[in-house]
């Protein structure tokens, strides 16, 4: 299996995390869990075959996509396809970079998954083409470059307070030493005006991409630890007690710490974990 990963230059690299592209990738199962990691996802598959999501409860199939989607911000896990000898490039957008490119309100996706054309035109699918017909990786990331440059628009960036409050939580998601009320007093607006525009540019609330933020340090430490101490785990990730912390892992992930453990530690995936 062919995967990698590449960083996009200035000023992509400003609002886009990664690009990804995999062939040739053949799971062993046939369905996967995908737990939010607060960002936003541009997916095209490059194989010719339909993915699906899935109802969490019925395991019913819910939704089928094909050439091109975007997955918006998710506070829900989902279930999706793992189909065999897979392609497919995906574009993860930093949790305020996606604005620029879609020019739609983030929060209208939230927790959805649609097809991109709604939000990008026709012309989506015309560089889905232009990717099957570039035999190379070298040829695809800088096809995806001038793809994204073309519709990037630097007056739809997120204001200067919307950047640093996501990055405050991202790299301190206890909120150790900046609360939200602090993040808007430095930002001289309103708490409405401080949450419309995370609603905007984000997608989620500040406190509800703090959540995921903080969920996702615990994946961190999971996957680090040989011996889990749950207390010490909910105490240093911010949480007040145990029971808090089961509940919201629960929330974001559908199955209780321990279960998780025993089902999903060795995965390789953060937050991508197999169900069959």
């Amino acid at each position: 299996m062919l995967i990698e990963s590449h960083v996009p230059s200035h000023p992509l690299n400003g609002f886009i995390e990664v690009i990804i592209y995999f062939k040739g990738y053949t799971p062993e199962h046939s369905l996967e869990k995908v737990v939010p990691d607060g960002s936003s996802y541009l997916l095209i598959e490059l194989d010719g075959m339909p993915r699906h999501t899935f109802d969490t409860v019925t395991g019913e199939k819910k939704g089928e996509f094909t050439k091109a989607w975007i997955s918006g911000m998710h506070t829900d896990y989902l279930t999706i396809s793992a189909l065999p000898d897979s392609e497919m490039l995906a574009v993860k957008f930093k949790p305020y970079g996606a604005f620029p490119f879609l020019k739609s309100p983030i929060s209208e996706f939230n927790n959805l998954v649609i097809g991109a054309e709604g939000a990008l035109g026709e012309s989506v699918f015309e560089f889905r083409s232009s990717l099957m017909k570039t035999p190379t990786y070298e040829g695809k990331m800088s096809l995806c470059e001038e793809w994204l440059l073309a519709r990037f628009d630097e007056e739809n960036s997120p204001d200067d307070f919307v950047v640093s409050a996501c990055n405050t939580m991202q790299q301190d998601s206890k909120l150790e030493f900046n609360s939200i009320a602090e993040m808007i007093s430095k930002a001289g607006i309103s708490k409405k005006h401080f949450i419309n525009q995370f609603k905007k540019y984000v997608g989620l609330t500040p406190k509800q991409l703090q959540r995921v933020f903080r969920f996702n340090d615990i994946l961190q430490c999971i996957s680090k630890e040989d011996n889990i101490g749950w207390t010490q785990i909910a105490l240093s990730c911010g949480y007040y007690d145990q029971a808090h912390f089961i509940k919201e892992f629960k929330s974001f992930c559908g199955i209780n710490p321990s279960k998780f453990i025993s089902d999903y530690k060795t995965t390789e995936r953060m937050n991508f974990f197999p169900l069959d």
